[in-house]
């Protein structure tokens, strides 16, 4: 069978077909938290393991509207534009996303994680000017919008399939 006795600093141990030789660091740290090895793994393993950390969430998302105040010239009138020019003052209000859920572990690692197609960047249709987004998995993933009116999610109700709301009743 195999046999086990405990590493001290200066062993060389082999991983992956790696020779390392382990420092303090790897033996007394924080071995829970902290495995230096895995980018040493094979693709394939990583992937599976990445994949077994998504699990359904809770995603809280807002839409927070800002005014805007622009102004324009433009002619004094339409069938006589030799009268001049005027100054039209339009107030837009322009949305913001914005998300107090944390993004998920596995997407702060690396790129490689990102790049693995496990959450996309989710609905930045709302604020075309400022794109923001929120990492979701569309599949699993459930968006709380608490009381906003729905309207403000009606560009991005297409990507939804699972919606938490508050209303109140009467």
């Amino acid at each position: 069978m195999f046999g086990y006795r405990s590493l001290r600093t200066g062993d060389t141990i082999d991983f992956a077909g790696v020779r390392q030789q382990t420092s303090r660091h790897l033996i007394t740290g924080n071995m829970a938290t902290t495995f230096h090895l895995f980018p040493l793994l094979p693709f394939e393993l990583r992937v599976r393991i990445r994949e077994l950390t998504v699990e359904p969430r809770m995603v809280e998302v807002r839409a927070l509207h800002r005014t805007i105040s622009t102004t324009e010239l433009v002619p004094r009138s339409e069938c006589r534009p030799w009268r001049g020019m005027k100054e039209v003052s339009n107030v837009v209000s322009v949305p913001r996303v914005t998300s107090p859920t944390m993004v998920p572990a596995a997407l702060q690692t690396c790129l490689e994680a990102r790049n693995m197609g496990l959450y996309q960047r989710a609905i930045a249709e709302l604020s075309p000017e400022e794109p923001r987004y929120v990492w979701l998995n569309l599949d699993i993933d459930m968006v709380s919008i608490r009381s906003d009116p729905f309207k403000w999610f009606k560009p991005v109700s297409h990507l939804v399939r699972r919606l938490r709301f508050e209303r109140e009743i009467g």
